[in-house]
């Protein structure tokens, strides 16, 4: 029996290259036989989706988008949820709806940390870094330039945690054009001859001839469309590697979430028995990571914040009304990407309370459970 998986399977790689005919027709071929064997299957519907949008046929895209949106969420299948928010970010992207791109990658991309596939992760990471450049170009939001640098710089910390050089290459060269975006030609030039060091070590020939070009070309004066256009053409032609995670191991000690306005802890569990049992390591921490969130606070460089306190690793997320600091042994991007799921759960499944915060009623939460829940998806 034929199946519509090899056919999927093309239509995903020529859309990868941008060759939207090739696409489409793989992709209609693979839907053909998915529907002959009358499975609700939501691969088939949400890959036509994609290529219906490389194709500019976004009335239609929609539509098969919803229908494998409905398939995805009714077989639960993660990694099939995962492949809908991708595609929705893809389309809400292609119709100039940024704001929408953006909260349908975030959700994409804490699916595909909770799957801890590190192809899934890097592709929605470059997707998230173009949706909210522009998301800045169109509402001028000084905040949403800092999210893309901060997502570039989440793949330059997956890149040298998993030895991948051209990958770093790649974000270095993304982030000298953010750079140039926001008028800092000496931290774009930075990028671009780290990025050059990079090439010649490794011997990068062809990315190197691109980093000269871009290195040459860096104090040509250009509108703000231009180098987003140029953004988002090295987006299209990233080369996202496929590659076996290297298992970086850590330890979590416990975690701390802090009001971003007020600085009040409103959750705190401490694992570590250092901690448990040496109250003065627990209140230099919070006076270290409620002193460090206020002087951050207004932060701009778009770099993962962090600090060491006594051998701890203090890695610091900020949520739409709160900051968790997550204590860990080491500063890794599986321990970001737990962190950041963690964050997102506790700040929708307490949005009531958090509110009662704000409003100055202090009740503690108790997110014990969500927290051993996420943090015991280690991969």
């Amino acid at each position: 029996m034929v199946t519509y998986v090899p056919y999927l399977n093309i239509a995903v790689g020529y859309g990868a290259l941008g060759d939207a005919d090739l696409a489409l027709r793989h992709a209609e071929k693979a839907l053909q036989l998915a529907r002959r064997a009358a499975g609700d299957q939501p691969a088939p519907y949400i890959e036509m989706a994609r290529a219906l949008v490389l194709n500019g046929r976004l009335d239609e895209a929609f539509d098969h988008l919803e229908t494998g949106g409905r398939f995805a969420i009714k077989s639960d299948s993660l990694r099939e949820q995962r492949r809908y928010y991708l595609v929705r970010g893809i389309l809400a992207r292609k119709s100039g709806n940024y704001d929408e791109a953006v909260r349908a990658f975030k959700r994409g991309l804490h699916l595909a940390g909770s799957l801890g596939n590190l192809y899934h992760i890097l592709q929605i990471l470059f997707n998230l870094a173009e949706a909210e450049l522009a998301q800045a170009q169109e509402a001028g939001s000084e905040g949403a330039v800092v999210q893309s640098s901060l997502a570039l710089s989440r793949i330059q910390q997956i890149a040298v945690e998993q030895d991948i050089p051209a990958l770093l290459i790649q974000a270095n060269l993304l982030r000298a054009e953010l750079e140039k975006f926001r008028g800092n030609l000496r931290i774009a030039r930075d990028h671009l001859t780290e990025a050059l060091r990079l090439c010649d070590k490794y011997h990068a020939t062809m990315l190197r001839a691109r980093v000269t070009e871009r290195i040459e070309a860096l104090d040509t004066q250009e509108p703000r469309h231009t180098i987003i256009g140029r953004f988002r053409t090295f987006v299209r032609q990233m080369v996202v590697p496929s590659v076996r995670r290297r298992r970086i191991i850590f330890e979590i000690y416990g975690c701390i979430i802090m009001m971003r306005d007020t600085g009040l802890e409103v959750f705190a569990d401490y694992l570590d028995p250092r901690l448990t049992s040496d109250p003065s390591l627990v209140a230099g921490l919070i006076t270290a990571v409620s002193s460090f969130t206020r002087e951050l606070k207004e932060d701009t460089s778009g770099s993962l914040q962090s600090i060491i306190h006594q051998d701890i690793a203090v890695l610091l997320e900020h949520g739409k009304f709160t900051t968790c600091a997550l204590l860990v042994s080491k500063d890794t991007s599986e321990a970001r990407m737990l962190q950041r799921v963690f964050l997102s759960r506790f700040e929708r499944e307490y949005a009531d309370r958090l509110q009662a915060y704000m409003s100055g009623m202090v009740n503690p939460i108790d997110a014990r459970n969500l927290l051993a829940e996420v943090m015991n998806r280690r991969h």
